[in-house]
């Protein structure tokens, strides 16, 4: 099934089915979607259904992470990187996930300070597509943080890491990174 994500229990990444993007071809896509990082967004437009619909149809890779997930009002960004760089120190492999980016947009998913490469990233959107067409065919459109959340959990489970650190990103009870279970 397209965009069904991994089927085992090891992480291993599932092969192209249907056309593929290019790297260009999938940041037109990811970047094309509505984003509210940088539009207000109503009470309505967030929900947090349409990402757990879209994880659903991915096999819900954020349920196989062992998760810490960061909320408040200042110091998030901080706070997930001295955290990331005392988890890294410690030996493990640790994933990051925050936003916004300062320079370009793999910065927001990171394993072991290192950010997802263009193939990797070309690869989880190729992954995602599906899952989020599927979706909207039932109701409104995937944003693009939705998006990108889903790219820093399946990226974390075929990284294997050891912990993954998530960035609360719009704030409030609907951001889309509220669908994770946390330690």
């Amino acid at each position: 099934m397209a965009g069904a994500g991994p089927t085992d229990n090891e992480g291993n990444e599932p092969e192209a089915v249907g056309k593929t993007m290019t790297y260009e071809e999938a940041l037109a896509w990811w970047f094309g979607r509505i984003n509210y990082e940088v539009r207000a967004a109503t009470p309505r437009d967030l929900k947090l259904e349409r990402m757990r619909a879209v994880l659903r149809r991915l096999g819900n890779p954020q349920d196989r992470l062992r998760l810490v997930h960061v909320t408040g009002t200042k110091g998030k960004g901080s706070t997930c990187a001295m955290l990331a760089s005392v988890v890294q120190a410690a030996g493990y492999r640790v994933g990051l996930f925050t936003s916004p980016h300062l320079e370009h947009v793999s910065e927001r998913v990171q394993v072991n300070g290192v950010p997802i490469s263009a193939p990797e990233l070309t690869a989880r959107l190729n992954e995602i597509r599906p899952a989020v067409e599927e979706v909207e065919r039932q109701g409104p459109p995937v944003t693009f943080f939705e998006i990108s959340t889903a790219v820093g959990f399946l990226h974390f489970l075929y990284r294997r890491c050891d912990l993954a650190i998530i960035e609360v990103g719009l704030g409030g009870r609907y951001d889309s990174t509220n669908v994770c279970w946390p330690l």
